[in-house]
């Protein structure tokens, strides 16, 4: 589990400039990281690859599309933010999984 960093990037109009400013960072703790990698099916004919994925356990924070994870020295812009279901029973909700992609 790690402590993770989000920030909201401010709003920006078409020619670039700051029309509202960023919101300061929040710091969220007991965070699980599953970062991105790939995998081969048996049959050894697809390859399918996954986006790295934070699954945050109990909680319900204030994290919305756009917004950019800080951790282990990486960024991650959020794609999608999702309830977390429990694997082995159904309607269960565990907290929140919110999908990104890697920003270089």
């Amino acid at each position: 589990m790690t402590t993770i960093r989000v920030s909201r990037p401010g709003a920006r109009d078409e020619f670039g400039d700051i029309i509202t400013p960023s919101d300061p960072p929040q710091l969220i703790a007991g965070a699980r990281i599953a970062w991105a990698g790939t995998a081969i099916d048996q049959d050894r004919k697809t390859v399918v690859t996954t986006k790295p994925t934070v699954y945050i356990k109990r909680l319900n924070p204030d994290i919305k599309t756009g917004d950019v994870i800080t951790a282990h020295g990486r960024d991650l812009k959020v794609i999608d933010t999702q309830p977390w279901e429990h694997p082995r029973r159904e309607d269960m909700i565990m907290g929140v999984a919110v999908v990104c992609e890697e920003v270089r």
